[in-house]
C-alpha cells in the first residue's frame, strides 16, 4: 500500500486509528469484513496482481454503499509492476 487518501478512508470507513501496513494487510482485512460478497472481491484482486488488465466494476458493502472501482497496472521504476485502484461512490 503506497497511499490513501481522506476520501477513500471516508469511503471505506477506515478509522483514523488504523495504521496501514505497506503490504495492505490490515486495510484488506478491514475491506473483507465490509463487502457483501468477500470471495469475489479477494478473487478480483489476486487475479489481477499477475495481469495488465485494467477492469471497472461495483462493489456492495454491507451497509449499502455501492462503490465503482477501477484499477490499472503500472509499471513504476522503484516498485516494478504496482497497481492503482480508484474508488468512488455510486449515487442513486
Amino acid at each position: 500500500m503506497l497511499f490513501t487518501n481522506v476520501r477513500f478512508r471516508e469511503l471505506w470507513g477506515i478509522p483514523k486509528t488504523m495504521e496501514l501496513d505497506e503490504e495492505g494487510r490490515a486495510l484488506m482485512q478491514f475491506a473483507i469484513s465490509k463487502v457483501v460478497d468477500p470471495k469475489a472481491f479477494v478473487d478480483l484482486i489476486e487475479r489481477l496482481h499477475a495481469t495488465d488488465e485494467i477492469v471497472e466494476d461495483q462493489i456492495e458493502l454491507k451497509d449499502g454503499t455501492v462503490l465503482r472501482r477501477r484499477t490499472v497496472s503500472v509499471n513504476d521504476f522503484f516498485y516494478g509492476r504496482t497497481r492503482v485502484w480508484i474508488f468512488t461512490e455510486v449515487k442513486n
